[in-house]
């Protein structure tokens, strides 16, 4: 019910191309093949790999075929020790969704480097 990837990827780059300069902007997918499209047809573009299955980064990375930017697992997937790892090859982590205040303060003592929450308020009010 969508469109490939490749067609997908185009219409979306047709929306965001000159709307801001490409260091501004981060494509995040849970689909491998929208990720590998884009970093094949623009390298530049930072890419955050979105994952629910994949308890440890390399596996991921390995099916996935390169590293991007930006690992967003789902929150309960992390530990500090990953993050550690990720920080060390230069990867930024970013979990999902994480709504509850303790589960934002976790995340944040695990050092992670920002938060996809439904609840921004929140993070907002615990990043101060």
């Amino acid at each position: 019910f969508h469109p490939v990837p490749a067609a997908f990827s185009q219409t979306v780059y047709k929306v965001v191309q000159g709307l801001a300069e490409q260091k501004l902007l981060t494509i995040q997918s849970f689909d491998f093949r929208v990720l590998q499209y884009w970093h094949a047809q623009w390298p530049e573009v930072p890419l955050a790999l979105l994952t629910e299955r994949h308890a440890q980064a390399n596996l991921a990375y390995e099916e996935l075929g390169f590293t991007t930017a930006i690992y967003s697992p789902y929150y309960k997937l992390l530990d500090s020790a990953q993050v550690a790892g990720l920080h060390s090859r230069g990867i930024r982590v970013i979990p999902w969704t994480v709504n509850e205040k303790a589960a934002m303060q976790q995340m944040i003592k695990m050092g992670v480097d920002g938060l996809i929450t439904d609840y921004p308020d929140r993070a907002v009010a615990i990043f101060k």
